[in-house]
């Protein structure tokens, strides 16, 4: 198990989570497919519901320390999953949306989608993805290439994720690596194109 920051999207695994696969609307959901979950009791808005997978938010009071997560599906609880709730434990989002691969990003003067055909450029503004930030992101940190990069804005979760912007340094060519750091604990490794 990884660490779980309160505000963050998390994924369970399983079998049996929920009656259908459902994605929520746009009002917050607490049960969504016959599923629910509770982290040390509370209710998390659920934002993905299967047989096979619930997405859930960590609710953004948890208090920092061990925490126990329990599944429900149709009023039948599952077995109650132990984790360690923290202060950030950042995680980028990706094209593949399996947190490996290119990185999911968007260059704020056109709003074009960073890929191998629209590579971002050396003094680019970029938009990512993070969870995992925290309630109050402070003090985040991005490495792009192995090169510091200038974080413009670290913006507060909104349905467990945080909108990170972020410039591209000088000197960073290719397919670079980019990492999130916070709280002391770092990202999955994500990639970018950058010409």
């Amino acid at each position: 198990n990884q660490p779980l920051a309160p505000g963050s999207v998390v994924t369970v695994l399983g079998t049996q989570l929920a009656a259908a696969a459902q994605a929520a609307g746009s009002e917050a959901m607490t049960t969504l497919a016959g599923a629910s979950v509770r982290v040390n009791g509370e209710s998390a808005q659920i934002l993905y519901a299967s047989p096979e997978q619930i997405n859930f938010v960590v609710p953004s009071a948890t208090a920092l320390g061990p925490a126990q997560i329990a599944v429900e599906n149709l009023g039948r609880p599952s077995v109650t999953i132990a984790a360690q709730v923290v202060e950030s434990a950042p995680g980028l989002f990706t094209v593949s949306q399996d947190g490996r691969g290119t990185v999911s990003a968007v260059r704020v003067s056109d709003f074009a989608a960073i890929g191998a055909a629209t590579p971002a450029h050396e003094g680019d503004t970029l938009r990512l993805h993070v969870s995992g930030l925290g309630n109050n992101p402070n003090n985040v940190e991005v490495s792009i290439g192995g090169v510091s990069a200038q974080v413009l804005v670290a913006a507060p979760p909104q349905n467990g994720v945080s909108v990170v912007l972020v410039r591209v340094p000088a000197g960073v060519r290719g397919e670079v690596s980019v990492v999130v750091g916070a709280g002391g604990r770092v990202s999955n490794t994500a990639s970018l194109p950058v010409e």
